[in-house]
């Protein structure tokens, strides 16, 4: 090869690197062009849910002395850890992406009033962020349920499976907290277990799920190593949390539990101790 060939490749070669160095730069430009739109997006979206969502009807906001009664994690000093644990959980939740509501189902392997306290904690907490609601499912009838909505007697996931008479919005209620909406477990005699399967429980959870994009769903459900089919709500949740009372179940029930619920959703589990007396509801909430 001449020297006039051996020059002239090289000065292609530096062209076709310079021209390869700007595509890459125009390229890296172009991917965050890409990110400021889309979080432009993001925020529109965010802004114009959170404008809609102050149109909620609000009757009432828990006092703090009732916030403490029901048990929840108050924003002080005092409970500090179970704050900063159930902030980690909500992230893990939201998953970078806090503007798109998820269904969250939590169960536990025996039964226990902390898995509602919980639950309505976990709920609570979501709703900090303005942009987004929370509503909780409870197919527990539990006192510590029960408290959270002044409509004791008002139908629930019970009445509606069984009376087709009732809309969704029937048996939507608010609560003293703010973007967050309760349907309780309701009256009647069948046993939830009885329910799952049928079309009324089929309506209702696809209806909560997917109307609101912005909307987080905690489904509260019956202990699944106790009551049948509780399994078949793997079908209805993004993500599952397995709730385990720490000091008062047995390693194999956990094992018996976490078989039954579907793995690829599977987030964790939460553990819980509860002591009599406490000011704070969750003495121990640790993520595993």
């Amino acid at each position: 090869m001449s020297n006039f060939s051996k020059a002239l490749d090289k000065i292609i070669s530096k062209e076709q690197g310079a021209s390869q160095a700007q595509n890459i730069s125009l390229g890296a430009a172009g991917d965050h062009q890409r990110a400021f739109e889309y979080e432009d997006r993001v925020t529109s979206r965010r802004l114009e849910a959170s404008q809609g969502i102050k149109k909620m009807y609000q009757p009432r906001l828990y006092t703090e002395r009732e916030l403490n009664s029901l048990r929840f994690v108050l924003a002080d000093e005092k409970a500090v850890e179970q704050r900063a644990a159930l902030e980690e959980l909500r992230n893990q939740i939201a998953d970078g992406n806090a503007a798109v509501g998820k269904t969250v189902l939590i169960t536990s392997p025996i039964d226990s009033p902390a898995v509602s306290v919980f639950s309505r904690n976990l709920a609570s907490i979501l709703t900090t962020d303005e942009s987004v609601t929370a509503i909780l499912i409870d197919m527990v009838n539990t006192k510590e349920s029960l408290q959270l909505t002044d409509s004791l007697k008002q139908p629930g996931v019970r009445d509606f499976v069984q009376d087709d008479s009732l809309s969704v919005k029937d048996v939507i209620y608010p609560t003293g907290i703010q973007r967050m909406r309760i349907i309780p477990t309701g009256s009647g005699l069948a046993q939830m277990g009885e329910l799952l399967r049928t079309t009324r429980m089929r309506v209702l959870l696809k209806d909560v799920t997917r109307r609101y994009r912005e909307r987080y769903t905690i489904i509260i459900a019956p202990p699944i190593n106790s009551v049948s089919d509780v399994e078949l709500l793997n079908e209805y949740a993004d993500q599952i949390i397995l709730a385990v009372p720490y000091s008062k179940t047995m390693k194999r029930d956990v094992i018996r539990a976490m078989g039954k619920l579907e793995k690829t959703k599977f987030l964790g589990t939460v553990m819980l101790d509860v002591i009599e007396k406490f000011k704070t509801p969750l003495d121990r909430l640790g993520l595993g």
